[in-house]
């Protein structure tokens, strides 16, 4: 978000526990740095995909609404194939609650883990058919043991880990 709090990560070239934090924050101060370089015309924010050298590699980032969606690039990797997929992934969310937001990535979590699985695993794009991706998480959602933790209250009371429902409750 934009007080630099993760509220979503996945790593999958095995950096350790105690290494994420670090990397997290100097990821989002780059990302964060480089946004007051837009140039806005007739007072509209632009939209865009950037490209920071961070690393050995590439930083991509999107910023989506409130949401910083951030990825590493391998330097040889083609970033503009990973913002694709980070367009992609929003797409999904979008398709899944609605409009996303922080909210959504908070009290939903288990949701959105299930499709960033079903989507990318091992760092490599599975499946792009956002139907299927859909189909799949729902399929997940039905099959879900109620009253696991992480779990949000749906219209009817029951508890499901993987529910879309966008009453919060306290």
């Amino acid at each position: 978000n934009k007080q630099g709090r993760t509220r979503l990560s996945k790593y999958y070239d095995g950096t350790p526990h105690d290494a994420r934090a670090e990397v997290e924050e100097a990821a989002f101060r780059c990302a964060n740095a480089r946004e007051g370089f837009a140039v806005r015309a007739n007072g509209v924010e632009p939209k865009w995909s950037e490209y920071c050298p961070f690393r050995d590699g590439i930083l991509v980032y999107q910023r989506y609404v409130g949401l910083w969606v951030v990825a590493y690039v391998e330097a040889g990797d083609n970033p503009i194939l990973a913002h694709c997929a980070m367009h992609l992934f929003i797409e999904i969310l979008d398709a899944f609650f609605g409009t996303v937001r922080e909210l959504d990535i908070i009290y939903q979590f288990m949701a959105v883990y299930a499709i960033l699985d079903e989507f990318i695993n091992a760092g490599e794009v599975v499946c792009s058919d956002k139907a299927e991706i859909l189909a799949r998480v729902r399929d997940l959602e039905k099959r879900a043991v109620p009253g696991t933790p992480g779990t949000a209250p749906t219209d009817d009371g029951d508890l499901s880990p993987l529910s879309r429902s966008t009453k919060y409750r306290s």
